[in-house]
């Protein structure tokens, strides 16, 4: 039987850990990867995160803060660990849709079927983009219809592998 996660993770901010971190646990038909946040910023719906990598105290954490994250690009894109289902205090701990059917945030230029990459390679932006040709090993979505250009979010399905 699945791991579930301790709580919708829509709702989950936690100061402290509640779940193992790193844990992948399922909710409905999604999966998600409980994480603590680490870095100076605070963790944005739709938005995806990457590895932190700044020292041992941090390892295995993810980060919203472009100099604390991830040096290794594929490409010109960045391999993202998961997107964010609630917003997410730095510091803290919460839930990242891994695998199924979620928001993300976009940069207003994808379009419903188009493949999405995290943009940035080792200056990330954390938006999704539309893949191009030589990104095909970084894709970790797929766009359900086009962006909203007032809230920059569209519904995709996620498959995030980082």
């Amino acid at each position: 039987m699945a791991s579930l996660c301790h709580s919708n993770p829509a709702l989950v901010n936690d100061v402290a850990a509640l779940d193992t971190p790193n844990a992948i646990r399922w909710y409905g038909d999604n999966q998600y990867i409980y994480v603590k946040l680490a870095g100076a910023d605070a963790g944005v719906v739709g938005k995806s995160a990457l590895r932190h990598t700044d020292d041992a105290t941090t390892a295995g954490s993810v980060t919203m803060t472009a100099a604390s994250a991830i040096a290794e690009a594929l490409g010109s894109v960045a391999d993202p660990v998961g997107i964010f289902v609630k917003a997410v205090t730095a510091g803290y701990y919460g839930y990242l849709l891994r695998n199924g059917r979620g928001s993300v945030y976009t940069d207003d230029g994808v379009a419903g079927g188009d493949f999405l990459v995290c943009d940035g390679g080792t200056t990330p932006t954390f938006i999704a983009d539309t893949m191009v040709a030589g990104e095909e090993n970084a894709g970790f979505g797929r766009a359900l219809a086009d962006d909203n250009d007032t809230t920059h979010l569209v519904t995709a399905v996620v498959y995030c592998r980082g």
